[in-house]
């Protein structure tokens, strides 16, 4: 992602831009078996070379977590999003972006009917509640 950055969105100028990363970084690294500072820094490093490029332009970005519903993986992974959404979230406050907290809404509402089913049985890809989930946690980020 951070090789196309250029061409794929700062060429394009857009007014908003909705950075959603981090779930096949903690997938890689887990995989892997990468040690979790190494892992950390490599995507700090990434991630902050995508918002260097976005600032070449002026747009609004929008950051939202990685999330994970555990419970819903048929897998049992056990993907640690927490260390990764930590960057994020500093990443928010230093580039001065609207925030998407979507491992809390998805804990939150995994909480609160814990029976419905919110991804595609891995934890990771959401379904059709689960992208309706995402939208409305982007709008609430949005004011609306």
């Amino acid at each position: 992602m951070a090789s196309r950055w250029t061409v794929d969105v700062v060429k394009e100028r857009p007014d908003w831009v909705s950075v959603a990363i981090g779930k096949n970084d903690v997938a890689s690294d887990y995989e892997s078996m990468k040690e979790l500072p190494e892992a950390l820094g490599d995507f700090e490093d990434h991630y902050r070379q995508i918002l260097n490029g976005t600032r070449e332009i002026p747009t609004r970005v929008i950051l939202s977590e990685a999330f994970f519903v555990a419970e819903e993986d048929g897998a049992r992974r056990g993907f640690k999003v927490d260390p990764y959404n930590a960057i994020i979230r500093k990443l928010v406050e230093e580039y001065d972006a609207r925030f998407v907290p979507l491992n809390q809404a998805f804990r939150q509402a995994k909480m609160k009917r814990p029976d419905h089913v919110w991804t595609t049985g891995d934890g990771v890809h959401p379904n059709p509640a689960g992208h309706t989930l995402i939208t409305l946690q982007i709008l609430g980020a949005l004011g609306w």
